[in-house]
């Protein structure tokens, strides 16, 4: 995956998030983070930065998000099960759609016979 923008934050409780390439995914990164004090992360065009839960730790710059692999390939991984799980939701209804339209015409076809 070519990421040319990431952020990452490691917020609160239920509040993480990490955006790639304009797609964000909420989950939590605490466990998936190079360091545990890493408040933010943020990369573009090649250049980033990472700020730190704890104000007087200067930030950091880095120019290689591998560093972040682990969280990238979690969002990935979350990605591709989000996008199969919106897949079989289309197929159910699909497979709804055409159980009602079965209906409708077994209906149709009992109405013609009681007519």
């Amino acid at each position: 995956m070519n990421i040319e923008r990431l952020t990452i934050v490691n917020g609160d409780e239920g509040d993480d998030t990490i955006i790639i390439n304009g797609e964000a995914l909420e989950f939590p990164v605490d466990e998936l983070l190079p360091q545990p004090d890493i408040w933010a992360v943020q990369f573009k065009d090649g250049v980033g930065e990472i700020e730190f839960s704890d104000v007087e730790k200067p930030h950091e710059s880095f120019d290689d998000v591998s560093m972040f692999q682990t969280a990238i390939d979690k969002f990935i991984e979350l990605k591709i099960e989000r996008a199969a799980n919106e897949a079989k939701q289309v197929d159910d209804l699909e497979s709804v759609a055409a159980v009602k339209a079965s209906l409708a015409s077994q209906e149709a076809e009992a109405q013609e016979y009681l007519d």
